[in-house]
């Protein structure tokens, strides 16, 4: 676990529904949150710096090449209830070829969030808040072609609002925005020949969606069940239940 932050507790809370995992590093800026995060959630090898677990990321990706072993960094949201359904609805075939994906992510941002302003600290929206539509639109149509992209900055240097327009081998295209002034609606749109996917607010959390038919406009909605969430810290009875925070 790279930070020891709001984020990284709800995501180590909700780890503990799944039998089969284990939290085996953590590194923070501050020893003493770093510690107590460990502590926490029995974590061996703990990492006063960055750059210290970094380090040790190196030395994986060297043995996974080595070995042939998996390995990635944990895009969680690629592995929701809802995003592995909705995957299995594009490769079917249902809504047939992709034309367009639409996604947004906008939270305002204030006091309480001092180094999303800060450059030297990884700020700004896109790197921030713009991952997740960014990665939902790489996980369905891949590395884009051209990339055409046009940004706000605030005083600091950091992008406040970036709107991006990717293209794709094959033609289609991807319209994401991300924005830290503001919150916007939050929801993703598949667009394919055939017919769409509409993802409800939140995309990248737990959520709903419907599949749409462009022939006839019949529309199907469909509820994912999930446990887990950054308001849900009980265990369940079982670990048997699909999850993420």
């Amino acid at each position: 676990m790279l930070g020891a932050g709001g984020i990284a507790t709800s995501f180590c809370t909700d780890l503990q529904y799944l039998p089969d995992h284990q939290v085996v590093a953590v590194g923070a800026r501050s020893p003493g949150s770093n510690t107590e995060f460990a502590n926490r959630f029995n974590i061996a090898n703990r990492h006063d710096s960055y750059a210290a677990l970094a380090a040790d990321s190196r030395l994986l990706a060297d043995a996974a090449r080595a070995r042939g072993t998996f390995l990635m960094e944990a895009m969680w949201t690629w592995f929701l209830p809802h995003v592995v359904q909705i995957r299995e609805v594009v490769n079917s075939g249902r809504i047939g070829e992709i034309v367009t994906v639409t996604a947004e992510f906008g939270e305002q941002f204030g006091a309480d969030s001092p180094r999303a302003f800060v450059l030297e600290a990884g700020g700004g929206a896109l790197l921030d808040v713009g991952i997740y539509p960014v990665s939902f639109a790489a996980m369905l149509l891949g590395k884009p072609s051209d990339i055409i992209a046009a940004a706000d900055l605030s005083d600091g240097g950091v992008d406040v609002t970036t709107s991006i327009i990717l293209r794709h081998f094959g033609g289609a295209h991807a319209v994401l925005n991300t924005t830290m002034l503001a919150g916007t609606r939050n929801g993703a749109t598949i667009t394919g020949s055939l017919g769409r996917i509409d993802v409800d607010p939140e995309f990248f959390r737990p959520t709903s969606f419907s599949i749409v038919d462009n022939a006839t406009g019949a529309r199907e909605h469909v509820e994912v069940p999930h446990v887990g969430g950054t308001l849900d810290t009980r265990l369940p009875k079982s670990a048997d239940a699909c999850v993420l925070a």
